[in-house]
């Protein structure tokens, strides 16, 4: 507690002093600076008294001295003012707070009247010196109370002006009392827009005296905030305060729906920095493939990503974002064949709050919205039912969205990548998939090869792969033997790097030494054969067939895609026919 601070209030207590008992006064801090003082010590007031002074002495032994005679007493013996001090006489006080002298309240007398009043009246003077003493500590009390309270009151409206949430106070009838910087930069008014403005004026949706007539807290409620002519969306809270069981106001904490998935994608996107450099492999059809994604990543349009499962479709959709003018907004994926059938809609779309029987207080945002400004990727978009391929087309074509049980379109902007390891002409062709979503989805077709078709670049991948589990699994295992990587450049990886990542994963979990041997991968592995350390000679009849079950694959059947099958490998629709019969290929 620092006397100081009350310095002003404690002048005027030592005038009323000095005049009350017709002797001097002067009052020393705990740190013996004098602040208060009359008489000849009026204008020393803010110096230091020297330390071996009777106020030293009182401040140390917590107890009054008095000293009736300077000239005489043996205690003014070690004061360096002695022989020359114009002190005739002298009274100390302590003044104690929490066991703690907090400074000294001295009487002094420069005359010898003065002096035959200290002399003459010392219990008068000590019992009134006490009391002065205990109103000098009820008011330094008051002030550090006060004190306390104004920087309590400004830690709080630190702590609540740092908050991105909007903050406002309202009374019970919804007049707006206080606001944090947060709500002021949201609403975009000044104070005089704001002060004792009812809530309803600024945010009709929400009604504050209703709430309170309610008297329950809310949740997660919508509302709409209209500015420059444009309809903002946002959530609030609003929770009651009361003083002794009676409700007072409420406190409504709310935020821009757009903040909301900002701050979803700062904590999901961070995957979405995978770039085309990421993505390994130099055979000639991977590369090919990275340069026609690296041209559409420049692009808007819609892309349509095709290959086998494990093949990479969702890193070349990450770097496609990462390589986009949208890197730095949201990148969301949604895996299409994962969502139960009875929950994408919702999923995809959102809906608004009571929407359905068991729908989330407050409503949903769908993915669509979450992905606004940036990317949306619909992984196995193959698997997606007839009724949501009608509604995904619509906001294709619009590029809006509506929420289940909505009635106003939310506008997107918003760049969409899909991609399936299903044929898709084929299900167009058996009625199990809108022709005009396949050609809106199509626009920039990208095809990724089976890893069996790339073997330049197993080996690449398997040390990539091996380096990664390593150090995931806290193993010493630096490589393969030749054996191994034989073995794998001749297996035909229906699962594409997906499987050779289980593999790799697998054999450095049963690896006791520094190499991955034979005897360390699966039971399928541990069978095969190789017929040449370098390469596996096969037939003539045995590429043919591959090739041919390749194309199919590839263009499908119908009458486009034997068009194409016939170019790519250069013979007649006659002979693809009969190759097939010959070759027994499933089609």
């Amino acid at each position: 507690m620092d006397l100081r601070e009350n310095s002003q209030y404690i002048q005027k207590v030592v005038e009323v002093i000095s005049s009350v008992l017709e002797v001097d006064v002067t009052i020393v801090d705990h740190e013996l600076v004098r602040i208060a003082a009359t008489g000849e010590y009026i204008d020393r007031i803010g110096e230091n008294i020297a330390g071996s002074s009777a106020f030293s002495k009182t401040m140390n032994e917590k107890e009054y001295i008095i000293i009736d005679d300077t000239s005489k007493n043996r205690q003014c013996t070690a004061c360096k003012y002695y022989g020359i001090c114009n002190e005739y006489a002298l009274m100390c006080f302590p003044i104690i707070y929490k066991e703690n002298c907090i400074g000294v309240i001295g009487l002094i007398a420069f005359s010898e009247r003065q002096r035959n009043i200290i002399e003459n009246k010392k219990q008068y003077l000590i019992s009134f010196i006490n009391n002065m003493s205990d109103l000098i500590i009820l008011k330094a009390i008051q002030k550090d109370t006060s004190n306390r309270l104004t920087l309590l009151t400004k830690q709080l409206q630190a702590i609540i002006n740092s908050c991105e949430n909007g903050i406002i106070l309202v009374n019970s009838n919804g007049v707006i009392l206080k606001y944090n910087t947060s709500a002021k930069e949201k609403i975009g008014l000044t104070e005089d827009d704001i002060n004792n403005v009812n809530i309803e004026t600024l945010l009709p949706a929400i009604n504050a005296r209703e709430i309170l007539k309610q008297g329950l807290n809310i949740r997660n409620r919508e509302f709409i905030y209209k500015k420059n002519k444009k309809c903002i969306r946002g959530i609030y809270n609003a929770e009651l305060v009361g003083d002794e069981g009676e409700t007072k106001g409420l406190v409504i904490i709310f935020k821009f729906i757009k903040e909301i998935i900002e701050a979803y994608n700062v904590v999901t996107n961070d995957l979405s920095t995978i770039g085309f450099k990421d993505i390994l492999g130099e055979s000639p059809s991977i590369v090919e493939t990275k340069k026609i994604a690296l041209k559409a990543s420049q692009s808007s349009s819609t892309i349509l990503i095709t290959g086998e499962s494990g093949t990479g479709k969702d890193l070349f959709a990450r770097a496609i974002h990462s390589n986009s003018d949208r890197r730095n907004n949201p990148f969301i994926a949604v895996n299409c064949a994962a969502i139960p059938e009875n929950l994408l809609e919702s999923e995809l779309f959102g809906y608004e709050n009571g929407a359905f029987t068991g729908a989330k207080r407050g409503g949903k945002i769908g993915k669509f919205e979450l992905a606004n400004t940036g990317t949306i990727f619909l992984d196995e978009i193959g698997d997606l039912k007839l009724n949501l391929q009608a509604k995904l087309l619509r906001v294709i074509q619009e590029r809006e969205v509506e929420r289940i049980g909505g009635n106003s379109p939310i506008p997107l902007d918003i760049r969409i990548i899909a991609a399936t390891n299903k044929n898709l002409e084929k299900k167009v062709a058996n009625g199990e998939f809108r022709e005009d979503l396949y050609y809106r989805l199509n626009v920039i077709p990208i095809y990724i090869e089976p890893l069996r078709n790339r073997v330049e670049d197993i080996e690449e991948l398997s040390r990539f792969l091996l380096k990664k589990y390593a150090l995931k699994l806290d193993k010493e295992v630096s490589g393969f033997t030749e054996e191994v990587m034989d073995i794998f450049r001749n297996y035909k990886w229906p699962g594409n790097v997906r499987e050779l990542e289980n593999i790799i994963e697998y054999s450095i979990n049963m690896a006791t030494e520094n190499m991955i041997t034979i005897k360390n991968l699966p039971e399928q592995f541990k069978s095969t054969k190789v017929q040449d350390q370098n390469f596996k000679i096969r037939t003539l009849k045995e590429i043919e067939k591959e090739e041919i079950e390749k194309a199919i694959k590839k263009y499908g059947m119908d009458k486009i895609g034997m068009k194409e099958i016939t170019e790519s490998l250069g013979v007649s629709r006659a002979t693809i026919y009969r190759k097939i019969r010959e070759y027994k290929i499933e089609t």
